[in-house]
């Protein structure tokens, strides 16, 4: 006479492994959200950096934006 087949083995509580997943998946969706805010920072740090600059356009007379020696013509 075996007893021991009447009880059921003893397995992990179905709470905890949804309790796992949970984790798991939250921690997941943290580090999409922190990758994605980083992505876009150093976005618009380029683009800050990018507008610093100044285009320079062609001048119209080239000649009056050379320094002058100090001799007067």
């Amino acid at each position: 006479m075996i007893l021991y087949d009447a009880v059921p083995a003893r397995r992990s509580s179905h709470y905890v492994k949804w309790l796992l997943v949970g984790a798991i998946t939250i921690m997941g969706l943290v580090l999409v959200i922190t990758l994605s805010s980083l992505w876009i920072c150093l976005l618009s740090k380029k683009e800050r950096a990018a507008r610093r600059y100044i285009e320079v356009k062609d001048q119209l007379n080239p000649e009056s934006s050379r320094k002058d020696d100090g001799i007067l013509k």
